[in-house]
């Protein structure tokens, strides 16, 4: 009977792949799209990811179901899900924040995985070729 408890709290938790995304910009697009889930899980992610909006976007956009706050945050995940192979390859040794990890890929992106260049070209409109635009 503990056993299934542990279970259920361990996944409950937001997950160690995103600890460090700040996951307070939705948290009222997750209590208004994502009903029961709990914020900062990936299950509250996926969800979230099946409402962003196309990037770029406009602020202004009709229709645009999450915060702009959100969507972005959201963009953020994404970018290190996609990328996170990339960041263990690339950028074993760098420590996160102020943009140092995005920037360690910006630095390599004519060498990123598939899955990371897609994301940067479909979602960013950046080319491998295009490492200096890619603004992160």
């Amino acid at each position: 009977m503990l056993v299934p408890l542990i279970a259920l709290a361990v996944l409950s938790l937001p997950s160690t792949s995103h600890a460090r995304i700040d996951w307070s910009s939705c948290a009222t697009d997750v209590k208004t799209h994502c009903w029961g889930l709990t914020l900062g899980t990936d299950q509250a992610a996926q969800c979230l990811e099946q409402l962003v909006h196309p990037f770029p976007s406009p602020p202004d956009v009709v229709g645009q179901k999450l915060t702009s706050e959100c969507n972005a945050t959201v963009r953020h995940w994404q970018f290190h899900q996609r990328c996170k192979v990339d960041f263990e390859t690339f950028c074993p040794k760098v420590e996160p924040g102020n943009n140092r990890l995005h920037d360690c890929i910006r630095d390599n992106a004519e060498r990123v995985s598939q899955s990371c260049a897609v994301f940067i070209q479909d979602y960013l409109g950046v080319g491998r070729d295009h490492r200096d635009t890619l603004g992160c």
